[in-house]
């Protein structure tokens, strides 16, 4: 069974809060987040938002700056 939008942003936002938690991402979550966000970049109905939400979150991850404030504002706007 595939998973829901609501479901992919749930799992982004636990994965955000590890990293609030622990201060990072092992590589399996690190791997897990991104396929997450490329997932949610490909849908079309997603609230604009959101996308641009889920646009910073993917930059971040791919530079390895996944900075304390910027996480709580994504898990927020999420």
């Amino acid at each position: 069974m595939p998973l829901s939008t609501n479901d992919k942003l749930s799992l982004i936002k636990d994965l955000l809060r590890s990293h609030q938690s622990e201060h990072f991402l092992t590589r399996n979550e690190r791997e897990q987040l991104t396929q997450l966000l490329s997932n949610l970049a490909d849908e079309t109905t997603l609230d604009s938002r959101i996308s641009d939400t889920i646009s910073q979150i993917s930059s971040a991850n791919y530079t390895d700056t996944l900075d304390a404030q910027a996480v709580n504002m994504w898990i927020e706007q999420l």
